[in-house]
């Protein structure tokens, strides 16, 4: 099975996202690198720039 991503962005949270939707919506910028995500199998929610899985799609991002 794949996984479902969810998202917080202020205070709302977003999902199930495939990992598909997440890259469009992060090249989209409409998904903020301080935003949280969490899938199955984390311990907590953690900053999508601290993800492993999605750090390098912000790396030619502007700072926040």
């Amino acid at each position: 099975m794949l996984r479902q991503w969810y998202v917080i962005q202020e205070k709302h949270q977003n999902g199930p996202l495939s990992h598909d939707e997440m890259v469009h919506f992060i090249e989209s910028k409409f998904i903020k690198p301080a935003d949280l995500a969490w899938t199955e199998g984390m311990v907590e929610w953690l900053r999508l720039d601290q993800i492993n899985e999605f750090i390098h799609l912000f790396s030619s991002q502007e700072p926040l």
